[in-house]
C-alpha cells in the first residue's frame, strides 16, 4: 500500500473489501473503469492476447486484465454486490460513473438502477485514433455511465457536454491495456467539490487518482493487480507532489 497523509491511498485489494473499508456517506465522487466481460466466458484471450510472451509489446502494468471474462450472471451478481457498497459510502446527491464499451452499456444502465442509483446518462468517450474495423462499424466510442444517489442539486462548474473527444493514451506514453486519459477522468469530475474525496476501486494504472491530485483533490483507489497497485502508486505520488509544490508556489506568491 502507498500512500501520502491525508491526500492520496492505493492498495492492493479487490473492490468489495476495499469498499467496505469505507464509513456511510464518506465519499464525494466514484470513478471505476471495471472489467468490460464484454464477450462472456473464454473470451480474455481473444481480447488481449493473454500471455504476456505472445505480444509484441508488454504493458508495465500486465497485459491480462483480470476477471474479464465473467459471463453476464456472473458479471451482474458481481456489479451488484461492488455497486452496492458505491451506494453506501457516497454521500447524498454524489456521483458514480462506470466506464463500459457498447456490449455492456444497456447492461450497466440497468444494473445500476437495480442497485438503487438514479440513473442520469452517459457520457460518451469518442475517440479519435480508434482502429479501423473491415468487417463492421469502428469500435470508436466508450462510455462513462453516470449515477447519483439520489436527485442531483450539486451544480455544475463548466457545464460540460455528455460527450468527451479525444486520442486513446499513445502507446509509448501507455502502461495498461485499457488506460483511460487524464483529461477525460477530469472532465468527469466537473460535479465534485474541492478538496473531495474520489474514490476508484478497479483504478489499475491510477488515471481516475492522477485527474483528481491534479485538480486538488483527495484520492483513494485498490486493484487486484499488483503490478497496477505499484504503477498506480508512483504515478499518484508524482501527482500530489507536484500539487504540493504549487500550492507552495501560490502561497509564496
Amino acid at each position: 500500500m502507498a500512500e501520502n497523509g491525508d491526500v492520496f491511498k492505493v492498495e492492493k485489494n479487490d473492490a468489495i473489501s476495499f469498499l467496505q473499508s469505507f464509513e456511510a456517506e464518506s465519499v464525494d465522487t466514484i470513478i471505476t473503469d471495471p472489467p468490460y466481460c464484454s464477450y462472456g466466458v473464454g473470451s480474455s484471450g481473444n481480447k488481449y492476447a493473454a500471455k504476456e510472451s505472445e505480444r509484441s509489446y508488454v504493458f508495465e502494468c500486465g497485459n491480462d486484465i483480470l476477471f474479464d471474462n465473467k459471463d453476464f450472471f456472473s458479471n451482474f451478481m458481481f456489479f451488484k454486490v461492488w455497486a452496492a457498497e458505491c451506494l453506501r459510502v457516497l454521500k447524498d446527491e454524489s456521483r458514480l460513473f462506470v466506464f463500459c464499451d457498447r456490449y455492456g452499456l444497456a447492461q450497466t444502465i440497468c444494473m445500476g438502477q437495480m442497485v438503487g442509483f438514479t440513473y442520469l446518462g452517459f457520457v460518451t468517450w469518442c475517440k479519435t485514433s480508434a482502429r479501423p474495423q473491415p468487417t463492421r462499424f469502428r469500435k470508436a466510442c466508450e462510455y462513462a455511465v453516470e449515477f447519483c444517489k439520489g436527485t442531483p442539486h450539486v451544480k455544475t462548474r463548466n457545464y460540460p457536454n455528455d460527450w468527451w473527444q479525444g486520442a486513446i493514451v499513445q502507446k509509448d506514453k501507455r502502461v495498461h491495456q485499457t488506460q483511460k486519459p487524464v483529461d477525460l477522468i477530469k472532465y468527469l469530475l466537473d460535479f465534485c467539490p474541492e478538496n473531495g474525496l474520489v474514490v476508484d476501486p478497479f483504478c489499475g494504472s491510477g488515471s481516475t487518482g492522477v485527474a483528481a491530485l491534479e485538480l486538488g483533490m483527495r484520492f483513494a483507489g485498490c486493484d487486484l493487480n499488483e503490478k497496477c497497485v505499484n504503477v498506480a502508486s508512483r504515478l499518484c505520488g508524482e501527482a500530489a507532489e507536484n500539487f504540493e509544490e504549487k500550492i507552495e508556489d501560490d502561497t509564496a506568491v
